[in-house]
């Protein structure tokens, strides 16, 4: 599965592959740690991993309508999304606000 490939043994087994979401992948959502009871905070940041997609959307902030959108496997960057049509460039009377993931220079 890690090379993307279907097991030998899984192919005449229609049932086990219906199990396995072999598009999605893991990544890691960071936080900020909580102030604990005691007042301190801790050292470290929080890692929590993350198995799925990511939504990218774009909407219509007048009419709050989506006008396109498109789903990555977790691990995708997002500041790629932007140049893969995720803005339509006939569409530009207002500016775009867009989440820090998404700045760059080529965006």
């Amino acid at each position: 599965l890690r090379e993307g490939r279907i097991p030998q043994d899984w192919q005449d087994k229609p049932s086990k592959l219906s199990h396995k979401d072999r598009h999605a992948r893991w990544t890691l959502k960071f936080t900020k740690a909580k102030r604990q009871d005691d007042g301190t905070i801790p050292s470290t940041d929080l890692a929590i991993p993350f198995f799925g997609y990511k939504s990218h959307i774009s909407i219509d902030r007048k009419f709050r309508l989506i006008r396109k959108w498109k789903t990555t496997d977790a691990a995708a960057s997002d500041g790629a999304r932007l140049r893969e049509g995720l803005l339509d460039r006939s569409n530009t009377a207002s500016d775009v606000w867009a989440d820090t993931a998404y700045r760059s220079k080529a965006n």
